[in-house]
């Protein structure tokens, strides 16, 4: 994070969040968070005609959201690494 402060005794003050997230289905993400939250499109990621990530932004908040290629097996645990 960026622009971050923190004291034992203090909430935490950040001026911008920043996250990654894989989606099932990037067409149907793009349009959910578009149309329904209010972000816009900064940029759409393509290699040989296919979209495999799209960059997001409302407000101070970015997104950046891909396709799940399936590498790890479609029915892995999601959310691994979150605690």
């Amino acid at each position: 994070m960026n622009n971050v402060t923190s004291t034992p005794d203090s909430q935490l003050s950040a001026q911008s969040l920043e996250a990654s997230l894989t989606a099932a289905d990037l067409r149907r993400s793009i349009t959910w968070y578009r149309d329904v939250l209010g972000f816009a499109v900064d940029r759409e990621f393509s290699r040989d005609d296919q979209l495999f990530a799209a960059s997001l932004r409302a407000g101070a908040v970015r997104i950046l959201l891909t396709q799940d290629d399936g590498k790890k097996g479609l029915d892995r645990k999601k959310g691994e690494g979150f605690s």
